[in-house]
C-alpha cells in the first residue's frame, strides 16, 4: 500500500466516523470505534501539522460526543490559546467550550464564560438558554428568573421572526424553569401567568398541566387545580407524582375515598412514595384506622 493510499484510508475512517458523530449515531459509542477514530485523527494531524486547529476542532467535537468532556475541554482551550484566534473564532468555539463545561457540571466556570460571551453577543439565544440552565443548577432562583426575562426580551425583539414564532422556539424546559423559580420565590401569580402562556405553544405538554395544578393548589384554587392534574394524567397516566398530587387535592377537598384511590395508584407506580405517605401526619391522623390506608403503606 502506498503512503498516499495509507493516508486516504485514515481520511476515510475520519470522515465516516465524524459523519456518524454529527448525525448522533450512538452505535459508535463503543470504545473500539473511539480508538480507531482517534488513531486515524492523530496520524492525519501529524501529516498536516501546519493546520492543527482543524484537527483539534474535530477531536474536541468527537471527545464531547463520546462524553469525554474534560479531554474535549483541553482541546477547546488549545484552540483558544492558538495564534490567530479572533472574534469570529470566539463566536464559534466558546459555545462549544461552554457545552463541555456543562457536561462536567462546572456551572460556576460555565456561567462566567457565558456572561462574557453575552457581553459580546447579547442576542445569542443559545447562550441565553445556557445561562438559564447554569443559574438553575446553581440553585439561584432570582438569577434564573432574570436570565429567563432576558431571554424573553430577546425573543420578543427578534427582527428575523414573528414574535409568536420567536417565543415558540423557547424550549418547554425553559418555560418550566421560569415558572418553577417564580413559584419558589412565592410569585404565584407570575408562575401561573407563565404556565398559561406556555400552554398556548405546548397545549398538551403534561408537565405544564402538572405545574399549573401545583400553582393553583398553592393559591387554594383546588377545583381548578384538580382539573389540570386530571388532564395531565389523561395524557401521561403512568406518572406517580401526578397521582400523588391528585390525592393531595382530593384530601384537601375532603374527598377522602378519592384521595385513597389516588394514593393506591401512586404507590403502585412508585413504591418509594410509601415512605412519604407514611410520614404525612395529616394522612396518618385521618386514616389511622383505615384498612385501605394500611394496605397502601404496607
Amino acid at each position: 500500500m502506498s503512503q498516499e493510499e495509507y493516508n486516504d484510508d485514515y481520511y476515510t475512517i475520519i470522515i465516516q466516523i465524524y459523519d456518524a458523530i454529527l448525525s448522533a449515531d450512538k452505535i459508535l459509542l463503543d470504545r473500539g470505534s473511539q480508538n480507531l477514530f482517534f488513531e486515524a485523527l492523530d496520524k492525519v494531524s501529524e501529516l498536516e501539522s501546519d493546520v492543527p486547529t482543524v484537527w483539534w476542532y474535530v477531536k474536541a467535537r468527537a471527545l464531547y460526543y463520546f462524553e469525554r468532556y474534560d479531554e474535549a475541554l483541553s482541546y477547546w482551550n488549545r484552540i483558544i490559546e492558538y495564534d490567530g484566534f479572533d472574534l469570529e473564532d470566539y463566536y464559534d468555539i466558546i459555545p462549544l467550550k461552554i457545552e463541555s463545561l456543562l457536561g462536567l457540571k462546572s456551572y460556576e466556570e460555565a456561567v462566567k464564560l457565558i456572561e462574557e460571551f453575552i457581553e459580546k453577543f447579547p442576542y445569542d439565544r443559545i447562550a441565553l438558554e445556557y445561562r438559564v440552565e447554569c443559574y438553575l443548577q446553581l440553585g439561584d432562583n432570582k438569577k434564573t428568573i432574570m436570565a429567563c426575562e432576558a431571554l424573553w426580551d430577546v425573543a420578543e425583539k427578534d427582527c428575523f421572526q414573528d414574535v409568536e414564532e420567536s417565543i415558540k422556539d423557547i424550549s418547554y424546559e425553559i418555560w418550566n424553569h421560569y415558572s418553577e423559580c417564580s413559584f419558589n420565590e412565592n410569585k404565584f401569580d407570575k408562575a401561573e401567568s407563565i404556565l398559561r402562556d406556555a400552554r398556548k405553544y405546548y397545549p398538551t405538554e403534561p408537565s405544564f398541566l402538572y405545574n399549573l395544578s401545583v400553582v393553583l393548589r398553592a393559591k387554594e384554587k383546588l377545583t381548578e387545580a384538580l382539573s389540570y392534574v386530571e388532564e395531565s394524567i389523561t395524557i401521561r397516566p403512568q406518572t406517580a407524582e401526578s397521582w400523588a398530587l391528585k390525592a393531595q387535592i382530593h384530601f384537601e377537598l375532603k374527598n377522602f375515598e378519592d384521595s385513597l384511590d389516588c394514593l393506591l395508584v401512586a404507590a403502585s407506580l412508585d413504591p418509594s412514595l410509601k415512605n412519604d405517605i407514611k410520614e404525612d401526619s395529616m394522612l396518618q391522623e385521618k386514616f389511622v384506622d383505615n384498612d385501605r390506608f394500611k394496605k397502601i403503606i404496607s
